[in-house]
C-alpha cells in the first residue's frame, strides 16, 4: 500500500516528456504540466515543422494552445507565456524533504502532533494546555487537510487564469480577422465605386 502511494506521488511530479522530476514546471491551459525546458523544446520543434501556425497542441491531450499576437513570431518566447505550476513545485519540495518525527523541545518525550495557527508553530499534546486561549489549534491531519484545500484552490485559480489568457488570445485573433475582413470589404467598395465613376464618365462622353 505504501509503495503504491509513493509511486502515485512520483507520477504526479514526473514530466511526461523527459520522465524525470519536474524542473521549473509550467502548466498549459488544459492543466497538463511539463518542465519549462521540455515544453519549450517541444514548441520550437513543432513550430519548425509548421511555421505558419500560431500555436501548438498539448503533448498529452492534444488540446490546441494559441499564443498572444505579440510573441507569435518568436516561438522561443511562447513558453514564457505559460504560468508556473506552484502546486507541483510544493509537492516536489515535500517529496524531497525527508520525513521524520519531531519531538517537543519542552517535552522531549512528546511528538509535535498539533499545530497552533495563532502562533504558527507545532506543539505537543502537553503544550496544547498552554494554548487553550488560542483560536485555532489543529491536529496534524487537520493542518494537512488545510494545506491540501489551499493547494486545490491554487489549482483552480491556475486553471481560471490559463483559460482567461487563452480566451483573450482568441479574442485578439478574432479582432485581427475582423479588421482584415473590414479592410478587404473597404478596398472592394472603393474599387467598385471607382469603376462606377469611370463607367459614368464614359457614358457621359
Amino acid at each position: 500500500m505504501a509503495t503504491a502511494i509513493i509511486q502515485t506521488a512520483e507520477d504526479q511530479i514526473t514530466c511526461t516528456i523527459c520522465l524525470e522530476i519536474f524542473q521549473e514546471p509550467k502548466a498549459l491551459p488544459c492543466l497538463h504540466s511539463f518542465c519549462k525546458k521540455c515544453i519549450s523544446n517541444y514548441i520550437i520543434e513543432r513550430h519548425s515543422q509548421n511555421p505558419h501556425r500560431n500555436g501548438y497542441h498539448c503533448p498529452v491531450c492534444r488540446r490546441y494552445v494559441s499564443v498572444p499576437l505579440h510573441v507569435k513570431q518568436n516561438p522561443k518566447r511562447w513558453v514564457d507565456q505559460l504560468v508556473s505550476n506552484h502546486v507541483i513545485s510544493t509537492m516536489i519540495d515535500a517529496y524531497r524533504t525527508p520525513t521524520k518525527t519531531e519531538h517537543c523541545k519542552e517535552h522531549p518525550q512528546k511528538e509535535l502532533g498539533h499545530f497552533c495557527v495563532d502562533h504558527n508553530k507545532f506543539i505537543c499534546s502537553i503544550c496544547c494546555q498552554d494554548h487553550r486561549q488560542c483560536k485555532y489549534v489543529l491536529t496534524q491531519e487537520e493542518a494537512q487537510n488545510k494545506v491540501e484545500r489551499s493547494e486545490n484552490s491554487d489549482a483552480v485559480k491556475l486553471s481560471r487564469q490559463s483559460n482567461l489568457e487563452q480566451d483573450l488570445s482568441l479574442l485578439s485573433e478574432q479582432c485581427d480577422l475582423l479588421e482584415n475582413t473590414i479592410d478587404k470589404r473597404r478596398n472592394t467598395w472603393t474599387f467598385l465605386h471607382q469603376s462606377d465613376q469611370h463607367l459614368r464618365e464614359k457614358i457621359i462622353r
